[in-house]
């Protein structure tokens, strides 16, 4: 029995890496994220570099992550996405952490594209 949930970024993250919620059938029991064919996630996945490369970049018609060399960005991820050719659904975003800076450009193209 799937669930409408209110979204929230990592929800919305693996919704669009193709994870369905599924409820277990007694209100005691706690759900779980689930992809045919793949095993059950939690929505702490959406947070790791590692499933965001799996699922989510097969999704995306560019994109970039870069490491920044200048000397007053130290350190600072750069990630630039599209989510299709041409103008529409596209983001930027830095941060310290490439998990995080990825998560925050996703989010904004899918916040786009709703």
């Amino acid at each position: 029995m799937e669930t409408k949930v209110k979204l929230t970024d990592d929800k919305k993250i693996l919704e669009f890496c193709g994870f369905k919620w599924v409820e277990f059938p007694h209100a005691h029991e706690q759900g779980y994220w689930r992809k045919p064919l793949e095993e059950p996630v939690g929505t702490h996945a959406a947070t790791d570099i590692g499933f965001l490369f799996k699922y989510a970049v097969p999704k995306l018609y560019h994109c970039e992550l870069i490491k920044s060399g200048r000397p007053d960005n130290q350190g600072c991820w750069h990630v630039y996405i599209h989510l299709r050719e041409g103008i529409g659904g596209a983001a930027f975003k830095e941060d310290k952490d490439p998990a995080e800076a990825f998560k925050q450009a996703l989010i904004k193209v899918i916040d786009k594209e709703e």
